[in-house]
């Protein structure tokens, strides 16, 4: 494989071995789960989840062992046999991916891959003392595997990883979550990549809420102790801890009744699935009594009476339980109770997020589960155990398992029982478990997979993670030091004992396989090592720390710097002629021997093209000297470009990035500079501003003119925090004469002013020579007072176009300038005849204006209308399918990041239309779409999270209360989770954040609506807002800077040219001054930052103030 991928950049998990648990598919061998009828049956594809890691260079190179059917976490099979904990040979690994996690704990792979229905990564990972993330279920799908029951349901599937560590998980899940080659493989999977888990926002410490008590069953000490040392040492920490009372959340959803949905969801046709499954199986010896009870529950007699007889009875006895009783009674008697199951499972997601939300916490830990490892015949009778798992993939939140400390001698002993049946099986499945793993369970609301990986991180620093746990005697020969073939055969035949070869699953013969590694090598046996190639000392493992941050690697980097000196000289191997100087390879001699091609430098760096291609002095020299770069910086700028190649983004932090700058740009690594630029710019603040723009100055132009433009748009903050003090006489001048400068005209005396004050004479002799001559009361749009240098041209403005005035169609088009808080008539002198309608949609895209369907007072539209603000040129674009009238539209992005436009219902002249189709402006196409459940004229179309949303609106006979939510990855329309608080039709909605967006004003059959409502989508619940100054429909909104704007309208009695902003901070309307004119109708758009904003206000260059300074 070295050979191979010689001269080439090897993929980022290049030679790493890992295990595949056996419910994935691979193509060419079985997948029976362990059921008989399922041997002999090679599956023809390959799961995305594997194929996609065996891309990025990873080896799959067996298949472990799982449950009979999945059903239950005691690993055992009647085919494989009973796969053992590696920490006590009499308990079990847990289940259903039990195989994988006894392996990794064992030290015979790298990682592991399984998946979570009711806790089967979790329940394995705590039970054998390892690290594990249950993500949201879309953030990770995969294809062509058996999740042992069908469909998701409302239980939230989710596949993960098995590490030894919490940088292991991360580093693992940010190479699959959100990308784009997964995605083509899997599209349910998310685009959404992970986010930094870096410091909150402001530096805040995460609050972290507990609980010990799930209302439902009762936890062994050990793992009660567990969550309360590490909560009293977050505390310890300074972290701000708030108990988290299951009871609390809602009176309608106490434990018992979760419980009981929990079950019902894991069931919803009663074990029909279940049944049909295990037809015809012989029976594993430990599920046998689970088997035969889910059979025995599909005769309707025995059913009855064990739900109506026995189990009643049977709490009058010693057999009494209450957690048995739940699971007893958990029965769907037909279709109508799995529906309002499923709304009931609905209803407790909102409630747990609001109680969640209430508490103000980001995360949460309890306990990993109700015991440590049980015993082989304890998990079956022990099956109710599972709610404090399941419970969050019901609710589809991440949820973590981080190991914190063995079990204490005794610990468990004493175990209150109450006379209930299950919790004495309980105590004694938690005796002699001295020196068994002992985990907490750490839980984010879903899609906060970088929260959850965070409190991991401190959780396990805190605790010192695997770390803690020590293995037991009888189990501590194999790691022993000595003969490594001697080591090796103890390592099979310990695995032998784990996991007996009743048939052997080994999928590739590793031996002459040479392994480049990275971090993962730490944790990797060595025993485990020599299975392949032996590895030299000159191959040494990489570790991430080493490139401080990035999060790929590629071949391994050196340790140490090179004293500034890099040396190159031809490889022994590449002694051969080429047509091209080129194509020659050479050894990058760094402390260690990396391969790097001229080839390569060449193609990403163009001083060493330009180097290798002319006739310098060096040019053919064997060696060459680079003094300003380290070894390990040299080769952190030659992995980003690989990485983008990949399709993978570099995480690198700013302090590295700004580090990397000066060397970036010497060795003008183009796509380097640019990710580097991006970066510095993405963390540019009012403190650091100053000193990064006289930085890119020396070494990046393009980077210095972005800070520049960034210094412009923050200025006003610049003011507010003195920051600008520090700046040198000249930047000053540049910034005063700059028409786009972000500075409010009662400030600029002030800035001249304190700047003067602040500096010495010597230093401010021209700005007082500039200020004497230049401050004057100019002609302003707003007649101010105020002394300024030059007219100044907004940041940002709200655009209006089109709209149904009193004679007709509106000719006017308006911008509202936020520096004098007035709207001004606009010069627009790119005239098109049938741009003037009304009723239309209009859209902006990629500098693209879309204008689509209206009415003009004769016609209705189905032309489309594309002005490009670069080249300032109309044009006409492709027909919508159908004339639309009253149309709604929004934009929103694709799969691969592009904006479509949707236009959604409206009218046609002759019918109100249901109908919705999308357009793409890079193709110039529009595609039908799946209709709407209901027909929807003068409603409202949003985009919020990525999904679009049409709302209220008319059918000809009724105003719509609801609206509804398209899938476009199944081409169809969800009803939202919930129903506005008034019907509405001419209403106007606007995107608020990414998961929230406000509906506004409106028609609801009665009178014009003053209201305003927010949805959120995460909770699925309608929220009231403060109400606007003038109840209207048919009128326009914008969202412009923390700000929502409103103009004109319909106010039932006539159009209004009112115009008013709500504050989002303050929660306040504020009324603003009219619109030249009266309409209704109207279409509204806001640009920030945008040079066309220079068409739009005319102000004029000042030539006088700028050239003369």
């Amino acid at each position: 494989m070295d050979d191979e991928y010689r001269g080439h950049s090897k993929p980022v998990l290049f030679g790493i071995p890992f295990s595949v648990k056996s419910n994935f598919h691979m193509d060419g061998y079985e997948a029976t789960v362990g059921l008989a009828s399922l041997l002999e049956t090679q599956e023809k594809s390959t799961c995305s989840l594997v194929q996609f890691l065996k891309e990025q260079g990873a080896i799959p190179f067996c298949l472990t062992n799982v449950p009979q059917g999945l059903l239950s976490y005691i690993t055992s099979n009647p085919l494989y046999g009973t796969t053992k904990n590696p920490w006590d040979f009499s308990r079990t690994p847990g289940g259903s991916s039990g195989g994988e996690a006894a392996l990794l704990a064992a030290g015979g792979a790298v990682f592991g891959i399984g998946n979570d229905l009711v806790g089967s990564l979790r329940i394995p990972a705590a039970f054998c003392g390892i690290v594990t993330l249950k993500p949201t279920q879309d953030r990770l799908h995969e294809s062509a595997m058996n999740p042992g029951l069908p469909g998701r349901g409302r239980l939230g599937l989710s596949s993960g990883f098995f590490t030894r560590n919490v940088a292991d998980q991360e580093f693992l899940l940010r190479q699959i979550v959100g990308n784009p080659k997964y995605h083509q493989m899997c599209p349910y999977s998310s685009l959404s990549p992970l986010l930094s888990t870096g410091e909150l926002p402001g530096g805040r410490k995460p609050v972290i809420g507990w609980f010990v008590d799930d209302g439902f069953g009762k936890v062994a000490p050990s793992n009660k102790r567990a969550v309360e040392e590490t909560i009293e040492s977050l505390k310890l920490k300074g972290y701000e801890i708030k108990e988290f009372k299951m009871c609390d959340i809602d009176e309608d959803f106490q434990p018992y009744v979760v419980a009981d949905m929990l079950f019902r969801n894991v069931m919803p046709d009663n074990g029909a699935y279940m049944s049909q499954m295990y037809a015809g199986e012989p029976y594993d010896r430990f599920m046998s009594h689970f088997i035969r009870l889910v059979r025995y529950k599909q005769v309707f007699v025995i059913r009855w009476l064990a739900q109506h007889v026995v189990l009643p009875l049977a709490q009058f006895t010693s057999l009494k339980s209450k957690q048995v009783l739940c699971l007893g009674n958990a029965y769907n008697a037909n279709p109508g109770c799995v529906r309002q199951n499923q709304e009931k499972t609905d209803a407790f997601k909102f409630k747990w997020i609001k109680y969640w939300k209430s508490l103000g916490i980001d995360a949460l830990i309890c306990p990993s589960f109700i015991t440590p490892a049980q015993p082989f015949e304890y998990p079956v009778q022990l099956s109710t155990g599972v709610f404090i798992t399941g419970l969050f993939n019901m609710l589809d939140c991440p949820a973590a398992i981080v190991p914190v400390s063995p079990v204490r001698e005794k610990e468990n002993d004493k175990f209150e029982t109450k006379g209930d049946f299950v919790l004495k099986l309980q105590a004694k499945a938690i005796k002699e478990t001295t020196g068994m793993p002992n985990a907490v369970q750490i839980v984010t609301l879903p899609n906060q997979e970088e929260m959850c990986l965070k409190v991991m991180k401190i959780v396990e620093e805190i605790s010192e993670g695997v770390q803690a746990l020590k293995w037991k005697s009888e189990n501590q020969t194999m790691w022993t030091n000595g003969d490594s073939f001697e080591c090796f055969e103890r390592l099979l035949r310990h695995f032998s004992n784990i996991f007996p070869r009743k048939k052997s699953n080994i999928i590739f013969n590793l031996k002459s396989t040479r392994l480049h590694t990275n971090s993962f090598l730490d944790s990797f046996s060595l025993t485990f090592i020599l299975h392949f190639a032996a590895v030299t000392s000159s191959e040494k493992s990489m570790d991430l720390s080493d490139v401080s941050g990035i999060q790929l690697a590629t071949s391994p980097p050196p340790r140490t710097a090179i004293d500034y000196n890099s040396s190159f000289e031809e490889s022994p191997a590449k002694r051969v002629k080429f047509s091209h100087e080129l194509t020659k390879s050479f050894d990058e001699k760094l402390s260690q021997t990396v391969f790097v091609e001229r080839t390569l430098l060449s193609h990403y760096s163009t001083y060493f093209r330009v180097l290798f291609s002319n006739e310098f002095r060096d040019s053919q020299a064997s060696s060459h000297r680079i003094r300003l770069i380290t070894a390990s910086d040299f080769h952190l700028l030659i992995t980003i470009p690989r990485a983008f190649e990949q399709g993978i983004k570099p995480n690198i932090n700013v302090q590295k990035a700004v580090e990397l700058l000066e060397p970036a740009a010497y060795l003008q690594i183009n796509i380097a500079l640019e990710h580097i630029s991006d970066i510095i710019c993405a963390n540019l603040s009012h403190e650091n501003i100053i000193k990064i723009f006289r930085l890119a100055l020396l070494y990046h132009t393009p980077l210095a003119l972005r800070v520049w433009r960034a210094m412009i748009r923050q200025f006003q903050t610049m003011f507010a925090t003195n920051a600008y003090l520090t700046l040198k006489e000249n930047e000053l001048i540049g910034l005063l004469t700059d028409k786009h400068l972000n500075l409010k005209s009662e400030d600029e005396r002030t800035v001249v002013v304190n700047w003067i004050k602040h500096n010495s004479p010597l230093q401010s002799d021209r700005i007082v020579q500039f200020a004497q001559r230049n401050f004057a009361r100019r002609p302003q749009p707003d007649s101010t007072k105020y002394e300024v240098i030059r007219n100044r041209q907004p940041i940002g403005a709200v655009v209006s176009f089109g709209g149904w005035a009193s004679r007709g169609v509106a000719q006017k088009i308006e911008v509202f300038n936020k520096r004098c808080e007035r709207w001004q008539t606009c010069n627009f002198n790119y005239d098109v005849p049938n741009i003037r309608r009304a009723y239309n949609g209009i859209e902006l895209v990629d500098d693209k204006l879309v204008v689509f369907g209206g009415f003009n007072g004769i016609q209705h539209f189905q032309t489309t209308t594309v002005f490009d603000l670069e080249t300032k040129k109309w044009k006409s674009g492709a027909n919508m399918h159908d004339k639309r009238c009253y149309v709604t539209g929004t934009k929103a992005k694709d799969s691969h990041g592009r904006h479509l436009i949707y236009a959604c219902g409206g009218m046609n002249g002759v019918s109100r239309l249901k109908t919705a189709e999308v357009y793409d402006p890079l193709s110039d196409r529009w595609t039908e779409i799946a209709n709407m459940t209901h027909m929807r004229s003068d409603g409202a179309v949003v985009s919020i999270d990525n999904k679009v949303i049409a709302i209220g609106g008319f059918d000809g006979r009724n105003i719509h209360l609801g609206g509804e939510c398209y899938d476009s990855i199944v081409d169809k329309w969800y009803p939202l989770a919930s129903n506005m608080r008034t019907r509405r039709t001419g209403c106007t909605a606007v995107p608020i954040m990414d998961h929230v967006c406000m509906v506004l004003g409106g028609f609801n059959g009665v009178k014009r609506l003053d209201t305003a409502e927010l949805y959120d989508m995460r909770e699925g619940l309608w929220h009231s807002v403060s109400v606007m100054h003038t109840a209207r429909s048919n009128f326009s909104a914008c969202p412009m800077d923390y700000s929502v704007y409103v103009a004109g309208g319909f106010d039932g009695q006539s159009t209004t040219k009112d115009s008013e902003r709500l504050d989002l901070r303050a929660r306040k309307w504020q009324a603003l001054p009219d619109l030249a004119e009266a309409k209704s109708a109207l279409r509204m758009i806001s640009l920030t930052d945008h040079p066309f904003l220079d068409e739009l206000f005319h102000i004029s260059d000042d030539d006088d103030v700028v050239t003369r300074w």
